[in-house]
């Protein structure tokens, strides 16, 4: 691996970090979307931004690194807009995503911070040939899609649909059954079907794994790779698909296409709005009748009686567990599969936990110490699924220099909680105390009246 490069998350389905390449600056007008090319981070802009790396990872970031991301473009309502195409003289662009989609910013919301900017360096080459995302994909033979498929749409991004489709994924995957996840449009970004992964998705795939940044693309060609995409999903032989289209479909990624594509195999259509003025607008423009409304227009049963009296469809908040049972029986109904736990009669639920030693030597004891804590957590809060811990000493001056980080997964979004003491067993019971102090916190707002 050359460590020279941080390789983002649009590089996974490439070998550029385990193969030599060479860099070649070309000119504007030979740059295409997708192009593999180096930049040099100039200015990291907030102190909050970080990459996304391969493996789904967050990595902060500082000036003058060298970076690996592909050329795309982003159309987004309500944080940033930026293309390639754009890029002048100076060769200045921005990293758009932090998956590493780059091209030079047009627009942003004055909510966002500054977005990083880099310098272009060149391209990527082997053997005298340009990388781009192209090179990577294997032709894939077709096969028609025939998928029971869960549809998860929304009025704009985050609006709640990753989240809504990880608890729809958990429920198919613990009454049994085979799932594929996938993500047909938006701009590139790793965390979003790892979020379906992490609930148990027997597959997960997007765009990126046909080889494009984001779905922003001719039409044409992206109805090509569309049913690349679609062949790939049904070698799986799930039992269900859930399906997510990014963004919103009235974006130029392309969502229209995505949607009549697989119109035919939609048992289930599962919105997630941001109020519910937005649920009446995209069901008429889309001709598209939702059988459940989420998101944050249900965040209040204010919201929830308003999309049912406008909209006439059934309005459930997710996140609260109480909505399961209704939710179960229209996903039942929907797709005619049974959704009974299949553990819940054999064995307890079990909390999965994985630990990682950084920078320090792995301590057995530091291991059964954060499995009873955070066994003592999954009791209070069982709807937890599994947590990731990392244990690091920091090589500082401070004689607070270990850390300890966890990272929870449950059906609705994650929570992360870190902390830097003296000794690796007080960073450990104040990061769980943090945890706690949060799921309580997140338990009263689902729960107002406890």
């Amino acid at each position: 691996m050359n460590l020279q490069y941080i390789y983002t998350s649009l590089t996974r389905i490439s070998d550029l970090e385990e193969t030599d390449f060479i860099l070649k600056k070309l000119p504007r007008e030979q740059w295409q979307t997708g192009d593999y090319v180096v930049c040099k981070i100039t200015d990291p802009g907030s102190s909050e931004l970080k990459l996304e790396l391969s493996n789904g990872r967050m990595r902060g970031i500082m000036g003058g690194e060298l970076m690996v991301g592909a050329l795309g473009e982003r159309f987004a309502t309500l944080e940033a807009t930026g293309t390639w195409r754009k890029v002048g003289d100076d060769l200045k662009m921005n990293i758009l995503t932090g998956a590493g989609l780059l091209g030079k910013l047009t627009s942003k919301s004055v909510f966002m911070p500054n977005l990083m900017e880099v310098v272009y360096t060149g391209h990527t080459f082997r053997f005298g040939d340009k990388l781009t995302m192209e090179s990577f994909v294997r032709p894939e033979p077709y096969v028609p899609f025939s998928t029971p498929v869960i549809l998860f749409v929304g009025t704009s991004m985050s609006a709640g649909k990753t989240t809504s489709a990880r608890i729809v994924t958990n429920l198919f995957k613990l009454a049994g059954h085979k799932v594929v996840g996938a993500k047909l449009t938006g701009a590139g970004r790793l965390k979003d079907i790892l979020a379906i992964k992490d609930v148990g998705a027997d597959l997960v795939l997007d765009f990126v794994d046909v080889g494009l940044p984001s779905s922003i693309y001719p039409r044409e060609q992206y109805q090509e790779k569309l049913t690349q995409l679609l062949s790939k999903m049904e070698k799986v032989k799930a039992d269900v698909a859930i399906v997510e289209i990014g963004a919103s479909p009235l974006e130029p990624y392309n969502g229209d296409i995505a949607i009549n594509a697989i119109r035919e195999k939609v048992r289930c259509i599962v919105l997630s709005a941001s109020d519910p003025y937005a649920v009446h607008g995209l069901m008429k423009v889309f001709d598209i009748v939702p059988d459940i409304v989420t998101g944050v227009a249900t965040n209040t049963l204010a919201g929830c009686k308003l999309v049912e009296t406008l909209c006439k469809v059934k309005a459930l908040n997710l996140i609260d567990a109480t909505t399961t049972p209704a939710l179960k029986d229209i996903l039942s109904s929907a797709t005619g599969l049974s959704l009974e736990n299949r553990f819940m009669e054999t064995e307890a639920l079990q909390f999965h936990t994985h630990i990682d030693f950084v920078h320090t030597t792995t301590d057995p004891d530091l291991e059964q110490l954060i499995i009873a804590k955070l066994d003592r957590l999954f009791e209070k809060f069982n709807e937890l699924i599994k947590a990731h811990v990392i244990i690091e000493e920091e090589n500082t001056t401070s004689s607070k220099g270990k850390i300890c980080k966890i990272e929870l997964s449950s059906p609705g979004p994650r929570i992360f909680a870190s902390s830097k003491e003296t000794t690796f067993e007080g960073s450990i019971a104040e990061t769980i105390r943090d945890l706690e102090r949060q799921l309580l916190k997140r338990k009263e707002k689902m729960n107002p009246h406890l």
